[in-house]
């Protein structure tokens, strides 16, 4: 199978997104290969060897953060609407007009049903947006909800801090200051009946879940709140608890939806 992307392609693809991109990325990048290597972890071998047929060998982890790097392009400038999703005054998800998490992660599961009969780049594209999305979908800041904004200020110890810049990878990075195959390490300690109860549902329903596990963080961060030390430790603890959580669901979810594209013997 020949390459779809150069190596020359891959650095002009980074080039333009360090200089252009929006800050908006859930998870930063070990979150989403945290992701994805706990999913890759739970494939089946028929479906692993499927999939890195058409990720030219590549894993998964590799591009996980492909679709917030490629987004900046003309070409995919129509994604930068797909990271996050409405939940209305009800608590529940609403499609926007212009496309969000839920609705590009059922389109593209969808399409690669049919995966035999698509070209092998489009392929390889629906792969990369299903990997990076499942993410987005459980990260706490992308559930948008209605009337809430999650763009304000505050402050850690004296540190200027915003709602979403918090969840989207300092959460992380500053508690554990782990790389991806610690997350695994440390979160992939479900039994097989727990993971399959886990994986139930559909992604309007892990949208669902997820919006009414984060609600309450909006009562941790208030705009404007000036946290001090203390205070601010005892956030990170209970947020990269919360996050850790919403990782590993994710992870095996992600693995549930693969593993059902791409091994046709694999039974949910």
């Amino acid at each position: 199978m020949k390459r779809i992307t150069s190596n020359f392609k891959r650095f002009s693809v980074v080039l333009i997104c360090t200089l252009g991109a929006l800050s908006a990325f859930g998870w930063g990048r070990v979150g989403h290969d945290a992701v994805s290597y706990i999913a890759e972890c739970h494939l089946t071998p028929t479906a692993k060897a499927n999939i890195e047929k058409y990720l030219d060998g590549e894993s998964i982890v590799y591009d996980s953060s492909w679709l917030d790097l490629i987004r900046a392009t003309p070409e995919y400038k129509h994604t930068s609407s797909c990271h996050m999703y409405n939940i209305g005054a009800d608590g529940k998800y609403q499609p926007r007009t212009q496309g969000d998490a839920v609705s590009l992660l059922n389109q593209q599961i969808e399409l690669l049903r049919d995966y035999k009969n698509m070209p092998d780049s489009a392929v390889n594209v629906g792969i990369k947006m299903i990997v990076h999305v499942m993410g987005d979908l459980h990260c706490p800041s992308h559930p948008d909800f209605e009337g809430v904004n999650q763009w304000f200020g505050f402050e850690l110890n004296g540190k200027p801090m915003e709602y979403h810049k918090f969840w989207d990878y300092y959460a992380l990075e500053t508690c554990h200051k782990w790389f991806f195959l610690e997350y695994q390490q440390q979160l992939d300690r479900f039994t097989p009946e727990q993971i399959s109860e886990i994986c139930k549902g559909a992604p309007e329903d892990w949208a669902n879940e997820t919006a009414g596990i984060v609600g309450v963080t909006y009562e941790w961060i208030k705009p404007e709140m000036k946290l001090n030390k203390q205070e601010t430790n005892l956030l990170l603890l209970k947020s990269a608890r919360l996050a850790d959580r919403q990782i590993v669901k994710a992870g095996y979810r992600l693995s549930r939806v693969l593993n059902l594209i791409f091994d046709p013997d694999w039974v949910d």
